[in-house]
């Protein structure tokens, strides 16, 4: 079964529920054969029997009750687990994802599935196979007790319309679990809206809150009606599943009064039948539900098992960048926008700055050197190797303008939770801007300033210790005077010397492009890069 792939550190829990559960229930379905053969013996007991009978009957129930606590404990232990696990498992496979699978579907799919989905997978999944099994426990115990101490014709009665009243919800379970996938399919749609709404908080004022409000109301709207449609569905089958227990009930009680009538049946073979009819009546109840309740989930569950499954490609790692990037044919391409037959090499130790106008594919040249994009035509080559085919995540730091801040303190945005080294003297012969950043206290840095923020990034880049900084806008909000200093600093600070730099700017004075070994000029899907010489004249121009 797929629940087994599911579970892992829960079993044990299950297994403690599964067992205290059949202790409480075998306690209780001795009960209805106390009163039996009380109402069969009237006025044959003394006092004292008796008093012993009703002690007897309270101890029952006591170890019933305590059994049952003791299943909610472990009920409660192991759904927490189970849901934690579930997330464990989500992310640590998210995580293992390369950035353009990750970019599949929005962020907030994914927040939406972690939230709800696998919580529903807990609630609605979990739970009810559990409840299966404790319901299972009761009707045999029951069942049993029925055949050996009260009347095998009635137990083979209740048995044959229960089992056949369980087989509805198999056919019923795909039209419900279809009404719950479109359901689960809207909501995630309404988690991607506000949270693209809630983004743009600032662009609502007097004139724009009417129609975002607006906006928000409809994707509500939508799930709503969703909803709905999903809970006709699930009433609809929840009603026939109560409409067949209670016929099960009925046709239990013609039975009875047929075979008292016949005088082949006692009064308290009949009062202890009704009593096990009921106890049976709620387990049989309790499967139909939770068969639907499964049935409604399945999609989910088989989503999830094929989400975990992925495993990274196990690539050889590389350590080191000794010789060149080399682009070779490279073409990519989406919408509008094409580049194409772009080739040239990105040496080592040298520093590239890219020029170009909005929509020349600055950024999507950059990202296809970071392996965030893979090349639709081309190849990409690392030291002649692909760089597709090894693991130089170590090797590369990348920077955007909008490069993430965590909301934590600087140092742990600098060593992204001490995965780097925090190396404060090396940071502060930078620029003074920084000192003053490093002596902040603030707890949340995505409440600095915007060139804050690219600052911080840049300190990150540097603690990761890569041979290859790939910088996007680095510095778009960061003042002339300090952005000046800092694209300095990359082009002769010593903690850059041996660095690989290619940095994207819109910058493109004379005095900013020489400080660089090489410009690359992108003109419409194609590319000029130019040597820079130390006389900060231009010598040679080659169009690759």
């Amino acid at each position: 079964m797929k629940i087994f792939k599911l579970i892992e550190e829960e079993k044990k829990y299950i297994i403690l529920q599964v067992i205290f559960d059949l202790i409480g229930v075998s306690c209780l379905a001795v009960a209805p054969l106390i009163q039996k053969i009380f109402f069969d013996n009237t006025g044959k007991y003394e006092v004292g029997y008796i008093i012993r009978i009703i002690i007897l009957y309270f101890l029952i129930h006591a170890v019933y009750i305590f059994s049952q606590y003791l299943c909610m404990i472990y009920a409660f232990k192991g759904g927490v687990i189970f849901e934690k696990d579930l997330k464990k498992k989500y992310f640590k496979s998210l995580f293992s994802r390369h950035d353009y699978e990750f970019r599949k579907k929005e962020i907030g799919d994914y927040i939406s599935f972690q939230a709800n989905d696998i919580t529903a997978l807990e609630q609605d999944y979990l739970q009810p196979f559990i409840d299966i099994i404790r319901s299972g426990n009761m009707f045999v115990v029951y069942s049993l007790v029925l055949f050996i101490g009260i009347d095998w014709r009635i137990a083979l009665i209740i048995i044959t319309t229960s089992i056949i009243s369980i087989s509805i919800p198999k056919i019923l379970g795909g039209l419900l679990e279809k009404h719950r996938d479109i359901y689960q399919s809207e909501l995630a749609k309404y988690v991607v809206k506000i949270t693209d709404l809630l983004e743009g908080f600032r662009l609502i004022n007097n004139r724009t809150i009417n129609n975002i409000e607006k906006q928000h109301e409809k994707s509500l709207q939508e799930v709503a009606e969703k909803r709905y449609s999903f809970g006709k569905v699930k009433s609809f089958t929840l009603s026939l599943s109560l409409f067949l227990t209670k016929m099960v009930k009925v046709i239990t009680f013609i039975s009875i009064v047929v075979l008292f009538c016949q005088k082949e049946i006692t009064i308290g073979t009949g009062v202890a039948t009704l009593s096990y009819v009921s106890s049976l009546i709620d387990p049989i109840d309790n499967i139909l539900y939770d068969i639907t309740t499964m049935r409604s989930v399945r999609k989910i569950r088989d989503e999830y098992i094929s989400f975990i499954k992925y495993k990274k490609d196990n690539k050889p790692k590389k350590d080191s960048f000794t010789e060149a990037i080399s682009l070779k044919n490279v073409g990519y391409e989406y919408e509008n926008f094409k580049l194409q037959n772009i080739s040239f090499d990105i040496k080592v130790g040298k520093k590239y700055i890219i020029v170009g106008g909005n929509g020349t594919g600055k950024s999507t040249l950059l990202k296809l050197i970071a392996g965030y994009l893979k090349p639709q035509a081309g190849n990409i080559l690392i030291d002649g190797k692909d760089i597709n085919d090894v693991d130089h995540s170590d090797l590369i730091s990348y920077i955007d303008q909008n490069d993430h801040i965590f909301k934590e303190n600087i140092e742990n945005n600098i060593t992204v939770y001490n995965s780097y080294k925090y190396e404060r003297q090396k940071y502060m012969g930078l620029s003074l801007k920084i000192n003053q950043i490093l002596n902040s206290t603030r707890s949340n840095c995505q409440k600095m300033s915007g060139g804050e923020r690219q600052i911080i990034s840049l300190l990150r880049a540097i603690s990761k210790e890569g041979d290859i900084l790939l910088m996007d806008e680095p510095f778009s909000a960061v003042d002339y005077e300090r952005a000046s200093i800092l694209t300095n600093a990359i082009t002769t600070n010593k903690i850059f010397k041996s660095k690989t730099v290619v940095m994207i700017t819109h910058n493109i004075s004379e005095e900013n492009i020489n400080k660089f070994d090489y410009k690359v000029k992108m003109i419409v899907g194609n590319v000029e890069v130019t040597k820079i010489t130390s006389s900060e004249k231009l010598n040679s121009t080659s169009k690759v």
